[in-house]
């Protein structure tokens, strides 16, 4: 190889390195496709933009979809759960590859059957847009009664004919948000140097059983002549969602029991991709943004390498609620080591004094591969919203730094549908009230004790997409709603915050509800943890210390002791443009005070994080005005401490 080498991955120039180093080059490289892929320049003198779908071998688990959007309020990389198992039967049939969902045996279609698992290549994406497409509902007349809201989702704004057809399923379409399905067509001059090249391609046309059908077999082709013409004669790709997060459908009796409201990977594709709604609406946004500036935009689909059944298993059954007790005083670092893996479990106390350990873990040599942290997956995945709040949390911080040393994140926190989801499966009585009512309890015990209810319980309705109002409290159904659960009168002056805190065996039933919900985050970080370590050698968690403690019988089954320690000392730091001095305590203020000065940045802690850029010894000139009237904190210089001089408020200054 020579200087100036172009890196061709997949038919696709990546890097064109300026010298040669070997290792560096084709690390700068491999991670390029987990950055997004656009603009690129394309085979015919066009410009190509492209997602990656990375499926696993064994497709009874999700794979995960990753791109970029380029600007506006959601620009960054994003990333997050797609299925690709196609056509499936609880029973055995010939051809059909076996594997588990959790304990239950599945068989899948393989991908030279119509409907079958996913083939990876190459292929363009277009929004199914009422605006470019004429679309047909496929359901029966009797199925769509009472789905006008769908009905006027897919009627043309516009009269007037369009250049493309689709037919589509009502239940391609979520009431959470108003995403849309994408159609995903096979592009056959792009498959060189993916794992596309060489399938055979080929029309396989349907035979239409009735006039309907014949009816718009004629409406595609003449919108699209090649229509039927794919890998194996296969067609009709698109990305898609369900209804399955849906509070209607979650508290639908006649849904009760069935094992989609349990696990994502239970959900039928048919060939297809799915994923859920929010992530749906963002690939839409992607499309049309890259449409809109004259750009192709596609994915390609991997099948990542890998045997079936084989690797780590996390087994939520073992893990234990929060009692209010730790193994040690947090913040401190687990670490397991099994098989050469290596998993470090940064058990956090939330706030500035987890920044130092974040950064010592992230600079170790060699640095961990991938972090999950205490956010949710969308939030972790765009680059844009980390870095507006990186000072928030240890969890942001560690996700911003990550992305400065190009690491991948993994949100672990469920989106607020799938909360509700996760809640409600759970079978220990709850409803869909139950979890309004510790979400509105929780908010007002969270510093916002003065606020309205009807305020909060407006934020709920936005936050996890409930909108009848049927469903939504009242201030009265509120109180009434805590008198009868807790067995008290609701007051936001005395009532304490502990009343949300999930903790063993309490008697509190808004207890209860917060250890349900925390239960169901520890099963899906346990889950992201085992998943990381089937792909990865080192994995670092960033969460607090209480999921720490719940997960922990289940960590020490599958990966077994852990050692405790205090996450390395800062005299084994490698040399950074930060040090780990902070100085924490009470100011005679109302709230705690802490500084903290962390790769140029100076963090005041005032019961949220406050974040100011600063230049070692550069002046905070911190200006806060207590509500009792008691006086300013002002003018603190922030100085390096190599060795190991400490930060203090004092109000004429800093020693």
């Amino acid at each position: 190889m020579n200087p100036g080498t172009q890196y061709i991955i997949a038919g696709i120039k990546y890097c064109v390195p300026e010298f040669l180093v070997l290792l560096a080059a084709l690390a700068a490289c491999s991670s390029a496709p987990a950055q997004g892929l656009n603009g690129l320049a394309g085979l015919r003198g066009d410009t190509v933009s492209r997602a990656l779908a990375e499926l696993p071998k064994d497709r009874g688990r999700a794979g995960t979809i990753k791109f970029k959007i380029d600007s506006g309020p959601h620009a960054g990389v994003h990333r997050c759960e797609v299925l690709g198992r196609g056509l499936t039967s609880r029973e055995p049939k010939p051809g059909w590859v076996k594997t588990r969902i959790g304990r239950a045996v599945v068989y899948y279609a393989p991908m030279d059957m119509p409907d079958g698992a996913t083939i990876p290549g190459v292929y363009d994406l277009r929004n199914i847009s009422p605006r470019d497409y004429e679309i047909e509902a496929l359901d029966k007349a009797e199925e769509l009664a009472g789905a006008e809201d769908f009905l006027a989702r897919i009627k043309n704004p516009v009269p007037g004919p369009r250049p493309l057809y689709s037919g589509v399923f009502k239940h391609w379409y979520s009431r959470l948000n108003q995403a849309m399905p994408i159609d995903m067509i096979w592009a056959e001059g792009y498959q060189a140097g993916s794992q596309g090249e060489g399938r055979p391609v080929l029309e396989r046309r349907p035979e239409p059983s009735s006039a309907e059908g014949q009816a718009r077999m004629a409406k595609q082709l003449a919108a699209a002549p090649g229509y039927y013409r794919g890998p194996y004669g296969r067609s009709g790709f698109a990305i898609h969602t369900d209804q399955w997060e849906d509070p209607d459908r979650l508290a639908d009796p006649a849904y009760a029991g069935r094992p989609e409201l349990k696990d994502f990977r239970f959900r039928d594709t048919n060939g297809c991709l799915k994923v859920r709604p929010a992530c749906l609406a963002l690939l839409n946004e992607f499309v049309s943004e890259q449409a809109g500036q004259g750009r192709r935009a596609q994915v390609e689909v991997r099948e990542k390498s890998g045997r079936s059944g084989q690797g780590f298993h996390f087994q939520p059954r073992l893990m234990q609620e929060y009692d209010g007790g730790y193994p040690a005083a947090p913040p401190y670092c687990a670490t397991y080591q099994k098989g050469g893996k290596t998993l470090v479990f940064l058990a956090a106390e939330h706030g500035p004094a987890s920044f130092d350990p974040v950064a010592r873990l992230l600079h170790a040599v060699p640095p961990p591969q991938v972090v999950i942290v205490e956010m949710n997956h969308e939030h972790a995945n765009n680059q844009a919203v980390v870095d507006a709040w990186a000072h928030e949390g240890e969890s942001n911080f560690a996700a911003q730094t990550a992305y400065q040393l190009g690491i991948p994140v993994w949100g672990g926190e469920l989106m607020p549908a799938e909360q509700i989801a996760e809640v409600l499966r759970l079978g220990r009585g709850f409803t869909l009230k139950d979890f309004e009512g510790f979400y509105v309890l929780r908010t007002l015990l969270s510093g916002r004790r003065s606020e309205k209810i009807s305020r909060v319980v407006a934020e709920f309705s936005q936050e996890f997409g409930v909108s009848d109002p049927q469903q939504l409290f009242t201030e009265p159904g509120f109180r009434d709603w805590y008198r009868e659960k807790n067995g008290k009168e609701f007051s936001p002056e005395t009532c304490p915050r502990d009343e949300v805190w999930p903790q063993r065996g309490t008697a509190l039933f808004s207890r209860k509800v917060g250890a349900a919900r925390g239960w169901t985050t520890d099963a899906r970080v346990g889950g992201l943890i085992a998943d990381g370590l089937n792909r990865y050698d080192r994995v670092l968690v960033v969460y607090g210390a209480g999921h720490h403690v719940g997960q922990g019988p289940a960590l020490e089954r599958m990966l077994g002791k852990p050692r405790l320690d205090k996450c390395g000392e800062p005299s084994q730091m490698p040399p950074q443009p930060w040090t780990g001095c902070r100085y924490q305590g009470r100011t005679g203020f109302d709230d705690g005070i802490s500084l903290d000065f962390s790769c140029g940045r100076c963090y005041v802690h005032e019961g949220r994080m406050r974040e100011l850029r600063l230049a070692p010894g550069q002046e905070c000139s911190v200006s806060r005005q207590e509500r009792s009237g008691r006086g300013d904190i002002r003018d603190c210089l922030c100085v390096s401490c190599p060795a190991g001089q400490k930060y203090a408020f004092f109000e004429h200054g800093c020693d």
